[in-house]
């Protein structure tokens, strides 16, 4: 640790000359004077009597020495400042000129009184530790992207950071004061069933729904881990917003429910001509067209899932062309008809030709 020094007098003129040597002469453990060894052999010191023979050894210079026989001491303690075991400093106390000796009960009397300093500054520095770990935690706690929350065995929260009070739409000192049952979607009987579990394994992962302050719900992959304390253990939930991945999940199943439905009507056409050509034995151009075409058809679907792909990215192209919405009505309703034998499709469109910059295939899809 970086040594500190701090000096007191009863007289001013006295205390300037000492903070002149706190200033000029650092302590130096490697020097043979009676603070350096009280500092190296953490023992107190008592010089009962103070003579020049012994200014002269403790002077590092005439400065030193000239300002040592100013102070006029004569009679001295040093006495060290241990706390647990520890080193943290060495008190000095210096009579002057009244004459004065420092005798054993007098070393007994600052022995005492640094005992208690050096608890009183160990406690001290023990605190600011503490502060010091506190706003680490806190800056990490509150920095963490994901929703934390903190509770006990009878769910209580106890602490939250500053990504579930977003989460849930809540000051954090409203937040802490709710229950976990009070946040999550779920019957009494499965919370429960749950908590068992996660008191009898100490962990849990899952995903639940969860209520916001404003009276909607969301889903949440949520992971639990038990952490073992002095009085009793804690939780600690790490909580997603798993909105979005359930959006896409959805979206992934429309789009294979679609694609699906897409393929069977071409491949049923095709398989339709082709058998009834088989069972002829005759060769059918009007019937080869229909296969030909309906082969285009899923060759264009094939090619759209690759768009809807390229869509995620932000990267979906239209071809536009000139096209007649009519023939393209009529050519999507003829295909429609060969899917059916139960149904009567009926198409309304004018009689002249409505030409524009479309997508045909899309179009047509749609």
């Amino acid at each position: 640790a970086t040594a500190s020094r701090s000096a007191a007098h009863v007289d001013p003129a006295r205390a300037a000359i000492l903070e002149e040597i706190r200033r000029r002469y650092p302590i130096d453990a490697s020097l043979e004077t009676p603070l350096s060894r009280a500092v190296r052999t953490q023992g107190s010191l008592v010089i009962e009597e103070i003579t020049e023979e012994h200014l002269r050894v403790f002077a590092r210079d005439a400065d030193h020495l000239e300002m040592l026989r100013t102070l006029g001491h004569r009679s001295v303690m040093f006495v060290p400042l241990i706390a647990r075991n520890r080193m943290l400093g060495v008190i000095s106390f210096g009579h002057g000129p009244s004459g004065r000796m420092y005798g054993q009960h007098d070393l007994a009397l600052a022995e005492e009184l640094a005992r208690r300093a050096a608890v009183a500054i160990d406690t001290a520095m023990l605190f600011e530790r503490v502060q010091a770990a506190e706003m680490r935690y806190r800056g990490v706690f509150d920095g963490v992207a994901d929703a934390i929350l903190v509770f006990d065995r009878s769910a209580r929260l106890i602490e939250v950071n500053t990504a579930a009070s977003a989460m849930f739409g809540l000051p954090p000192d409203d937040l802490a004061r709710q229950s976990v049952s009070d946040l999550a979607v779920v019957g009494q009987e499965w919370a429960i069933r749950e908590l068992r579990r996660l008191r009898r394994q100490g962990s849990w992962h899952g995903e639940v729904e969860m209520h916001r302050n404003d009276g909607t719900t969301f889903p949440v992959d949520a992971h639990v881990t038990r952490l073992a304390m002095p009085d009793a253990p804690v939780y600690i939930a790490v909580l997603r917003d798993i909105s979005h991945r359930r959006e896409l999940e959805r979206l992934q199943r429309e789009l294979t429910a679609m694609v699906t439905h897409e393929l069977k009507g071409p491949l049923t056409t095709i398989k339709g001509f082709a058998q009834l050509m088989q069972r002829r034995q005759a060769f059918d151009e009007r019937r080869v067209d229909a296969i030909v075409t309906q082969a285009n058809q899923l060759e264009r679907l094939i090619n759209d899932m690759t768009d809807a792909t390229r869509g995620e990215s932000g990267r979906l192209d239209l071809r536009r062309e000139p096209v007649d919405l009519v023939a393209l009505a009529e050519a999507a309703v003829e295909q429609a008809r060969t899917l059916t034998a139960v149904h009567d499709l009926q198409l309304v469109v004018p009689d002249n030709a409505v030409v524009g910059q479309w997508d045909p295939h899309r179009l047509s899809q749609v």
